[in-house]
């Protein structure tokens, strides 16, 4: 299981969720979605670390699994 960060190329758009495989689960977004992908970052993880990341980053949260890039998530993704 890994958590990912993805990110709608030409905003400042992420999408913070986990997968099995999150490379399959980017194509698999990107076939229902207009927009453009690129996946940020991957890291260990599974469904209780996605949860506490979305707890984390809150304030920057913009709808489902949906936040805007913050200084905070910026520091997440680097790690």
């Amino acid at each position: 299981m890994a958590v990912y960060f993805i990110r709608q190329v030409g905003t400042n758009l992420i999408k913070v969720g986990w997968a099995k495989e999150p490379t399959e689960r980017m194509k698999t977004l990107q076939t229902g979605s207009p927009h453009a992908f690129e996946l940020l970052a991957v890291g260990d993880g599974g469904a209780r670390e996605e949860h506490a990341l979305h707890r984390r980053f809150a304030e920057a949260h913009v709808r489902g699994e949906w936040f805007r890039m913050s200084g905070d998530i910026a520091l997440a993704i680097a790690l």
